[in-house]
């Protein structure tokens, strides 16, 4: 909302490509792989199979893009179940914080495996299947061109990130 309201001139953001609105564009990065986590005693955590989480509680960012919804609407497509079981949240905090302290389960970029605290509080559950990957990247309108200093900072933030 705040891109969209001119708030601010772009965002450093992950996104699915080809899942934004035609309102926004983004100049990508790299990719960012995704995996499913949970605290490491949770009963599911060496599952390696689809079918044996996907009647787990899930916490999910059902936003329009979001990795969540791409990948809903991929199993769906497949013919595989969804989860039904799921608490919806836009919130990085409440999700971490029900994740280490209950039994939900949370798709989330693999980077994570390398960063305290994280790294210590929750595994990768060994999913035998692809997660559809985000693209790190510049998110930003496409009928507005970056300010000359707005796109200084995103070739500053750019060159940073790769």
């Amino acid at each position: 909302p705040l891109l969209r309201e001119g708030f601010v001139d772009f965002a450093v953001a992950g996104a699915v490509q080809g899942a934004l609105d035609a309102d926004l564009e983004l100049d990508p990065i790299g990719p960012i792989e995704m995996m499913v986590a949970c605290r490491p005693s949770h009963p599911l955590a060496k599952a390696t199979r689809w079918e044996d989480i996907v009647d787990a509680e899930w916490v999910v960012h059902r936003a329009p893009g979001s990795h969540h919804t791409v990948l809903f609407d991929r199993l769906r497509r497949e013919g595989l179940p969804v989860p039904a079981r799921i608490i919806e949240t836009n919130s990085f905090g409440v999700s971490w914080g029900l994740v280490t302290r209950s039994d939900l389960l949370l798709i989330l970029p693999q980077a994570f495996m390398s960063i305290e605290p994280y790294a210590s509080q929750m595994v990768r559950v060994p999913l035998k299947m692809d997660l559809p990957a985000l693209t790190l990247g510049i998110l930003k309108l496409r009928a507005a061109p970056l300010s000359l200093a707005a796109g200084k900072l995103a070739t500053l933030f750019q060159r940073y990130a790769r």
